[in-house]
């Protein structure tokens, strides 16, 4: 408990970051920890004293154009984060993604970040993004620039339904960790939904790991499952949903409108976008 890497052991309201900040940062190493799921270890000093808003905490990946190293950015004082690089030329502009932190170690100065990749091996492979693509390609040593945020989800309700994909299921595990760490009774109240295209874009053992202490663990597989009929199943008092765009959004209009939830009971975040890069 004393060495916590978050900053509130209870999160009861939504969790908000008041320092920002761009931190350089080093690839520590970069693994395949299931066919289509490829995890990789920051570590910086600055870890060694990070704390976490939440167990879901998203961050910006600052990764330098292919063929050159990241040079460390100037301070971050405020503004928009996107227009933060434009005193450097074009070309020297690092690509910004956004990812979630699987997990931090502030004993060993690591975050670690899993990264779905659909399939994709080859960091040459067309029409894939600028974070794919470093995530492919990288290697232990190469500096990143790393700025912190905030998580979204809370601790607000004791019913509780996370539902993601292949990109907010390393998320949905950190939570079910944090609630394990914070109030192991609670998970009995919990439920998972995972849709995705393949077994090989999660985390090993995921549903023998948690099916016992959850009320319920599903995974459904399939490279276009609609969310809709699913939800029937469940009316949980708080909803958590992130991935796709439209799987995010769909969670959202069914907690809304057939659950009735009140807004603040509804976290949904569109974590990347069909056939585009995310805004």
């Amino acid at each position: 408990m004393l060495n916590s890497p978050y900053q509130s052991l209870t999160l009861p309201k939504a969790p908000r970051r008041n320092d920002p900040q761009i931190i350089t940062a080093e690839v520590a190493s970069r693994e395949w920890i299931a066919p289509r799921l490829l995890r990789i270890t920051l570590a910086a000093e600055e870890f060694h004293h990070f704390r976490l808003t939440g167990p879901d905490e998203y961050f910006g990946l600052f990764m330098p154009p292919p063929g050159t190293n990241y040079e460390p950015l100037e301070p971050y004082n405020g503004g928009n984060i996107r227009q933060h690089t434009c005193y450097l030329p074009e070309e020297q502009r690092p690509a910004l993604r956004w990812y979630t932190v699987r997990k931090l170690d502030p004993t060993a100065g690591t975050i670690t970040v899993d990264i779905a990749t659909h399939g994709v091996t080859d960091p040459n492979t067309e029409g894939i993004g600028p974070g794919l693509r470093w995530a492919l390609s990288v290697q232990p040593g190469a500096a990143v620039g790393y700025f912190s945020a905030q998580g979204l989800w809370c601790h607000a309700h004791p019913e509780q339904l996370l539902i993601g994909d292949a990109s907010s299921t390393p998320s949905i595990l950190a939570i079910l960790e944090f609630l394990e760490y914070t109030a192991p009774e609670s998970l009995e109240h919990v439920s998972v939904l995972v849709l995705t295209e393949d077994p090989d874009d999660l985390e090993p053992g995921l549903v023998e790991r948690w099916s016992a202490q959850l009320q319920s663990c599903r995974v459904q597989y399939g490279s276009s499952v609609e969310p809709t009929p699913l939800l029937e199943a469940y009316h949980p008092g708080y909803v958590w949903g992130c991935g796709e765009q439209s799987l995010s959004r769909a969670v959202k209009r069914h907690a809304s409108e057939k659950w009735g939830l009140p807004a603040h009971n509804i976290r949904w975040s569109p974590y990347w976008i069909y056939g585009s890069p995310r805004p």
